[in-house]
């Protein structure tokens, strides 16, 4: 029944050699994207206009594709993150500081009476509470 519903999750469940090809895609195109701003890091003026615009552009389609196929081969239960044991805790722990996280800046926003970002005190208020949660 669940094979009819999701035939290509089926197959990429079932099919090594395209669990091979999304896995080293997502991990090639991942690699490749924070590869190429090497040169233009190393000297801003080094890339043109169009390169940057290109850069720009297809940039965030390949590592929000290869993000993509991450997540696929992990709903397909081929990812590398099954067999971490560890994840639902640190899962837990991440989803619990999402939730408490803006309370601890917007209680010390509230509670201040000068600007927040000129007053050294509330911004080493604001970044305890960061590294607390």
């Amino acid at each position: 029944m669940r094979t009819l519903n999701h035939p290509v999750l089926h197959l990429i469940h079932t099919s090594k050699l395209i669990t091979l090809m999304l896995l080293a895609y997502a991990f090639g195109m991942f690699l490749f994207i924070i590869s190429v701003p090497l040169k233009a890091n190393q000297d801003a003026y080094s890339w043109s206009t169009l390169q940057n615009v290109m850069y720009l552009s297809f940039g965030r389609l390949g590592l929000v594709s290869s993000f993509a196929a991450m997540i696929v081969l992990e709903i397909t239960c081929k990812g590398v993150l099954k067999n971490i044991y560890i994840w639902r805790p640190l899962a837990r722990l991440t989803f619990a500081a999402y939730i408490f996280h803006p309370m601890g800046p917007a209680l010390q926003y509230y509670m201040t009476d000068t600007h927040t970002f000129i007053d050294s005190k509330s911004v080493i208020y604001f970044i305890l509470c960061t590294f607390v949660t």
